[in-house]
């Protein structure tokens, strides 16, 4: 840098000042380096918390996924294992109760499933269960006497076709249907009759014929 020398506006000289800046340079460069390893460090932290964050969200979501289909295929002995006391714990928790609620009403329809069975088993009365389509789904010995037949072979096939009486009903007239109606099972060497009556026994419009 150059500065003239003056005394009552008159230059007596010249003032020639230099500096070098190859140190400022170099402290710049310096702390453009530590900028960018501070930069890169701060990167690296971030992605390993969000990757282990993503594992401990994402890790019981897929067990509540994996429980989801487990239940549907009617396994209710699986658990979320969750440890953490945050929002997705209190939904992990939610579930495991959902599905123990599960496994006890499971139980507890196959146990009334069994004692039903056993019931009609031994019933005098031929006794025949529907779902709401009017198709057999159970059948006790009793019945399979009385109309002849084997309850593995009818199983499935609508009530209408069994009793023969699909010319003159419906299923959903059968709903409607308070008194007994008579069916024709007579062959040329013997005479049959039988008396049905219809009665909806579940909300799920199953009903039984006896």
């Amino acid at each position: 840098m150059t500065t003239p020398i003056m005394v009552d506006n008159h230059r007596y000289g010249m003032l020639y000042v230099e500096k070098s800046f190859e140190n400022v340079y170099e402290q710049l460069q310096q702390i453009n380096q530590v900028l960018a390893t501070a930069t890169i460090f701060a990167l690296l932290v971030t992605a390993i918390l969000g990757f282990f964050l993503a594992r401990t969200i994402t890790r019981p979501l897929v067990q509540m996924q994996r429980q989801v289909m487990a239940v549907s295929q009617g396994n209710f002995t699986r658990k979320v294992q969750m440890t953490e006391p945050d929002e997705i714990g209190k939904l992990a928790t939610s579930f495991n109760n959902m599905t123990l609620k599960l496994r006890e009403a499971n139980a507890t329809t196959e146990s009334e499933r069994r004692k039903l069975k056993s019931v009609l088993t031994f019933m005098t009365d031929g006794v025949i269960a529907t779902d709401r389509k009017g198709n057999v789904v159970l059948m006790n010995n009793r019945a399979e006497q009385l109309l002849n037949v084997y309850r593995h072979d009818v199983t499935g096939n609508s009530i209408l076709d069994l009793l023969k009486i699909r010319k003159d009903y419906k299923i959903m007239d059968l709903y409607n249907i308070e008194n007994s109606i008579v069916l024709d099972f007579s062959t040329d060497d013997e005479t049959i009759l039988l008396r049905a009556n219809f009665s909806v026994v579940k909300k799920t419009a199953d009903w039984l014929m006896d």
